[in-house]
C-alpha cells in the first residue's frame, strides 16, 4: 500500500520503484532520487536528516555500497 496517489497505468507503482540521479531547475546539481507514481523523491534530504545512517558503507550522494566488504 502506498500513500501517494498512483495512477494504475503509471510504469513506477510501490511494486517497481526506479534509482537514478536528477536535477532540477532550482537545484541543478546531480543527486540521487526514486520515482513514485508522477513524483520525484530527492534520496539527497533523505541522507542529510540521516536516514541512511545505519547503512554500514553507503554512500547517499552515488547510492553505492563503498565499504560493505571491510
Amino acid at each position: 500500500m502506498s500513500y501517494i496517489p498512483v495512477s494504475k497505468d503509471s510504469h513506477f507503482s510501490i511494486k517497481n520503484i526506479p534509482f537514478g540521479i536528477f536535477s532540477s531547475k532550482n537545484n541543478p546539481t546531480p543527486r540521487p532520487a526514486t520515482a513514485i507514481g508522477d513524483f520525484v523523491l530527492d534520496l539527497s534530504v533523505l541522507a542529510k536528516e540521516g536516514a541512511f545512517s545505519k547503512i554500514p558503507g553507503f554512500d547517499a550522494s552515488t547510492l553505492q555500497l563503498v565499504s560493505y566488504f571491510r
